[in-house]
């Protein structure tokens, strides 16, 4: 009997007992329309759910197309060299730095760029890559600029057995991204290198910038000197420092640590702008015009420079001038406090801006150049002074002893009363140390020594274990 026809007799029926049937039955009634509700709600929710979830497998397909698209596809294992810092900076290796150029432009800068370019003209499978958005990218907008093409969008790196990762510019405040991809090139079979252009954060804290600097700088060292194949030190000096504090520091490695070191180039960009009339003058109003060039901070030995001229006798000052070309740096308070004093306002000029072409100008119309610096990982302006055969006077450390060759003047480290007495011994004699018997190496060359090293057909100077 249907429930219809049931609800029927029910209705026609009398007394207790019809009425107790009745009630049960529209409870019974009530709570199945309850339940058969609820399944119709269930079903829409299942259908939302299934709505969303292809929703959802739709935007993984396009995610992972999109991956798919974005990651460089490569036949062959290459060089992959980064230059995170100066992509990050837009200092392109084609660039000519111009009078008042505000941009980040270093010694580093000039290494980065040299390097890469020449390694490109040189190799195949060169890409340029940068650290990017918390991964791993090509750096396109660097290589338009170099051959001067159209920009093309940046791809993520996959690594492949045989790659050869370099690590040309100076990340450091990202060693812990560093970190595991270095762990990525390992894992793929893939080879690592890093430059290392100084250690003087860890040899000379006290002459840097600040606290985070320091660590991060640190940071970046000791992750390199555990996780790389390869460290690849600008000077025979600052790998034999890096080799000492590997010691020192008792790292612990899975393989040994193979250690080189490489000659820098030396190339003064042909600069088009007219030299200000105001350092013609200048270098020109003195007898003796010496330079200076580098950041004035506190290792650079610019107060140093000041306090030797200050000892000069008055008769000898007057026909002294020094040109400084470097940007403004850190910890210089009293530099700029000194360039002030009666005794050497009129004697001094400080070029914070110089284009390209000044400084060409200056390396060859002026009488020689002071290095006065503490500790250098190489000192690339020797050999910028030495192509113009400007005679040198520098401070008496290894690593200037290792650039120059014995071709220049030396004077205690540091020491005011020692440049002092050398600057007044060097305007007295007429013959000094030819700075054009230095042997330099064109960026070419040096290219071609790292190549030669990343292809295993140079020794290491030192295996550290």
């Amino acid at each position: 009997m249907s429930f219809k026809n049931y609800y029927k007799q029910l209705n026609t029926q009398t007394g207790i007992k019809a009425y107790i049937k009745k009630k049960l039955f529209n409870n019974l009634l009530k709570e199945l329309v309850k339940q058969e509700k609820e399944i119709e709600k269930q079903k829409e929710t299942i259908k939302a759910q299934a709505t969303a979830l292809q929703k959802q497998e739709r935007m993984i397909r396009a995610v992972t197309n999109h991956i798919e698209e974005t990651v460089l596809l490569r036949d062959k294992p290459g060089v992959l060299i980064d230059v995170s810092q100066v992509t990050a900076h837009k200092v392109w290796v084609t660039g000519i730095q111009k009078a008042g150029d505000k941009r980040w432009l270093t010694g580093i800068t000039r290494v980065v760029n040299n390097i890469f370019h020449n390694i490109y003209g040189q190799s195949e499978n060169v890409i340029p890559i940068q650290y990017k958005g918390n991964r791993l990218i090509t750096s396109n907008l660097y290589l338009s600029r170099l051959e001067g093409s159209e920009e093309r969008i940046d791809q993520t790196i996959a690594f492949k057995q045989g790659d050869k990762l370099l690590l040309l510019d100076d990340p450091w405040f990202e060693s812990d991204a560093y970190s595991h991809i270095l762990d990525q090139v390992a894992g793929t079979g893939g080879k690592s290198y890093a430059i290392v252009h100084d250690l003087i954060p860890v040899q000379y804290p006290e002459v840097c910038q600040i606290e985070k600097v320091i660590k991060e700088y640190t940071d970046w060292h000791h992750m390199i000197m555990q996780k790389a194949d390869a460290i690849v030190c600008v000077s025979r000096t600052t790998a034999d420092a890096l080799a000492e504090y590997y010691g020192q520091m008792q790292f612990t490695r899975t393989r040994p640590l193979s250690v080189y070191y490489f000659h820098l180039g030396a190339d003064v960009p042909v600069g088009t702008e007219i030299v200000r009339e105001e350092i013609r003058q200048f270098a020109e109003n003195g007898r003796f015009t010496f330079l200076m060039v580098g950041t004035v901070e506190p290792r650079k030995g610019h107060m140093v420079a000041l306090q030797a001229l200050q000892k000069l006798p008055d008769t000898i000052r007057k026909d002294c001038r020094l040109l400084v070309i470097g940007k403004n740096g850190w910890k210089n308070e009293d530099v700029r406090k000194m360039l002030a004093s009666p005794e050497l306002k009129d004697c001094v000029l400080w070029i914070r801006d110089a284009s390209d072409g000044e400084l060409r100008w200056a390396y060859s119309h002026t009488d020689a150049l002071i290095a006065a610096s503490l500790q250098e990982g190489f000192g690339l302006p020797l050999v910028e002074a030495a192509q113009f055969g400007l005679p040198l006077i520098c401070s008496d450390i290894p690593v200037f002893r290792e650039v120059t060759q014995g071709n220049a003047d030396y004077f205690t480290v540091m020491n005011p009363d020692a440049l002092a007495e050398c600057l007044i011994k060097w305007m007295q004699t007429e013959q000094h140390p030819d700075s054009r018997n230095i042997r330099i190496y064109s960026w070419q060359e040096s290219a071609r020594e790292f190549l030669d090293i990343m292809e295993g057909k140079v020794e290491p100077y030192k295996v550290l274990r």
